[in-house]
């Protein structure tokens, strides 16, 4: 059952507005945010059905573009098996194959990664 606040709200923005603070955005002054319920490729979706090409490139999607069907397969099987576990006393395979497919590419000096948070998708 949906909260009273988002029941009486018609569109995804209009309830986004009510209950979230969005970062680095003046929020007394910056226009409604775009309600987006999918993605495909290089574009974006509204819940009116009107599509956007996705110049920002969502950060994670810039490569590939959005919903890529090997990626999504990969990142299913990955979530059916661990989603996340933080590096504070643990540790875990794919960060570990993935430091060690990386650091064959660094420089001799390196010996070691960073904090790998994930494996790469094969």
């Amino acid at each position: 059952m949906m909260p009273y606040f988002c029941a009486m709200r018609k569109t995804l923005s209009e309830r986004d507005q009510a209950v979230i603070w969005h970062p680095y955005t003046q929020m007394q002054t910056a226009p409604a945010p775009i309600g987006i319920v999918r993605g495909e490729g290089a574009r974006l979706y509204d819940e009116d059905g009107r599509s956007y090409i996705d110049a920002t490139s969502s950060w994670w999607v810039n490569i590939h573009g959005h919903a890529h069907p090997h990626i999504t397969e990969r990142l299913a099987g990955q979530a059916a098996q661990l989603q996340h576990c933080i590096f504070a006393g643990y540790t875990h395979e794919p960060a570990v194959a993935l430091a060690e497919q990386l650091l064959p590419c660094c420089p001799d000096r390196n010996r070691k990664c960073f904090t790998p948070i994930t494996a790469p998708l094969q």
